[in-house]
């Protein structure tokens, strides 16, 4: 699962955005088994970088997460954030999760 935010002018000055906060729904995932989320900053010019990552716990735990930019956003650029399964887990478990919401915060 992968879901993208594009970074328009909307958002003014970008780069003094310290945190982007993400709000997690309804969790499925009646095995909890471990899951992470990955958030990058995608560049205008299509470079990836990895802003950091989060994990609810327990695994089935919605809520508020917030992960810092480092001072990388830019415009005309995307977050993306990706759910992965760690190694060793079985692709075919069942788990979902509702993104409610992706936003930026400055402190």
């Amino acid at each position: 699962m992968s879901v993208i935010k594009r970074i328009g002018p909307e958002l003014r000055e970008p780069e003094k955005q310290k945190f982007v906060q993400i709000e997690l729904g309804k969790v499925s995932n009646p095995d909890k088994k471990p899951i992470i989320f990955e958030v990058y900053f995608l560049t205008e010019n299509r470079e990836t970088i990895l802003l950091g990552t989060f994990s609810p716990y327990p695994p089935d735990h919605d809520g508020s997460f917030i992960v810092p930019t480092k001072g990388r956003l830019r415009g005309n650029g995307a977050i993306v954030l990706k759910m992965v399964l760690p190694n060793g887990i079985d692709t075919n478990t069942s788990v979902s999760v509702q993104v409610r919401k992706l936003s930026f915060r400055e402190r």
